[in-house]
């Protein structure tokens, strides 16, 4: 019963328009979902048995069963013919199906994304699966953020009180370098789906929001299209973490903190240690 009382409170605060923006939003997301599957042909016989090997029962993903998608995937773009992306040899309704998924997921708070990222880049290759997934999940995310903009500013207050007033104090004492924090924030173990839906209940701007997406997401994604692109290659999780592998994460984690670098040089270290301090001591986690 608490939790029914609970949920109809919020309810009775969201806004009639903010009931239609979500049910527009599902209606258009369902039609261009159903839209690109009806473009995409029948899978050959190769790729229906590939994808008969996978375990359907309810568990964990496997190494194995990535691979197996992987295979059929590819199998089903060389069925495709001639109607691939020239650079990667997918099936752009594939491309279009794969990023669709993933800002839904990234939207609603779907767990998943992960598994989609290691996809594109067992399809398509680090460098090009990094620049898609940049942008669908910061796609992503700014849905999320304009829901709650739009009739999300209840919930959000309701479930986190106490973190959302600690998050207001701290972008309000950060106002002239937003950027840097929210890439600190997205690096730090504060959870994704609170700063997408607590951003703009603070008065975070969607461009700054947008740019510490992107820049603070980078080392996960990067992370994540490099272990796709050599799934074919691994034996076993251990060869995620190859001397490789730090070496390139190391990198990309500098490339997102290079702003925050740049800053903290000109403006010299007098609010470092207040900002590690907050992130670190999990205030928001």
């Amino acid at each position: 019963m608490a939790r029914v009382s609970f949920f109809g409170r919020y309810l009775s605060q969201i806004p009639p328009q903010g009931l239609v923006f979500l049910m527009v939003l599902l209606t258009l997301y369902a039609l261009l979902f159903i839209g690109i599957l009806r473009l995409l042909p029948p899978p050959s016989e190769q790729a229906q048995d590939i994808l008969a090997r996978i375990n359907t029962s309810l568990h964990l993903p496997t190494l194995e069963d990535a691979r197996l998608l992987r295979e059929a995937a590819i199998a089903y773009s060389g069925d495709s013919g001639g109607d691939g992306d020239q650079s990667t040899g997918v099936p752009i309704p594939i491309i279009a199906l794969l990023s669709l998924a993933y800002i839904g997921m990234m939207t609603f708070a779907i767990p998943g994304s992960l598994s989609l990222s290691i996809l594109a880049g067992a399809l398509m290759g680090a460098n090009r699966a990094l620049v898609l997934v940049a942008v669908v999940s910061c796609i992503g995310a700014c849905c999320t953020y304009t829901m709650s903009y739009t009739f999300g500013a209840a919930l959000v207050t309701a479930i986190w009180p106490q973190r959302l007033e600690q998050f207001r104090r701290e972008v309000e004492a950060r106002r002239g370098r937003l950027v840097n924090y929210l890439i600190m924030a997205r690096l730090s173990p504060v959870p994704n789906t609170f700063i997408n839906v607590a951003s703009p209940i603070v008065g975070v701007p969607l461009p700054t929001f947008a740019l510490g997406t992107i820049l603070g997401t980078l080392p996960n994604n990067f992370a994540a299209v490099s272990a796709g692109e050599r799934i074919g290659d691994m034996t076993s999780l251990k060869d995620l973490y190859s001397t490789k592998s730090a070496i390139a994460l190391g990198a990309a984690f500098l490339c997102s903190a290079l702003p925050l670098v740049l800053h903290r040089s000109k403006s010299g270290g007098g609010r470092r240690r207040e900002d590690d301090g907050d992130l670190n001591n999990g205030k928001l986690a």
